[in-house]
């Protein structure tokens, strides 16, 4: 069964297509607050103010989920790297028993293995 799309991508999906939405009311009730009468002036004003408080509440929820959608992205382990860690240990090890088959101390095969390590 396959994976429905990333709530995330519907997240953002939907606040652009909401910004866009805010944008164009703002942009109509801006047009006629700037043509109103001025009997007229504060109720227009109003709903322009609204609308670009709501234009701006929109934009703001859009970058944190970007940000909150980064940062977990960047505090996920990578599984390549994880499998390299892997790899290494092993090979790690196998230093450490080559070492004591040269006759290599204890002290010694760990500084090998450790400077195998960083090297890698």
């Amino acid at each position: 069964m396959s994976e429905g799309p990333d709530i995330d991508t519907l997240a953002l999906a939907t606040l652009d297509r909401l910004a866009a939405l805010d944008l164009s009311a703002a942009e109509k009730a801006h047009g006629a607050l700037m043509a109103a009468e001025a009997k007229d002036i504060p109720e227009f004003s109003r709903a322009y103010r609204g609308l670009a408080r709501s234009l701006r509440q929109t934009l703001a929820l859009k970058d944190r989920l970007r940000r909150q959608r980064a940062e977990r992205a960047e505090s996920r382990p990578d599984p390549d790297r994880l499998a390299r860690a892997g790899r290494f240990d092993i090979l790690a090890e196998a230093v450490r028993e080559a070492a004591e088959d040269a006759g290599c101390d204890p002290a010694e095969r760990e500084d090998l293995a450790e400077r195998f390590h960083a090297e890698a």
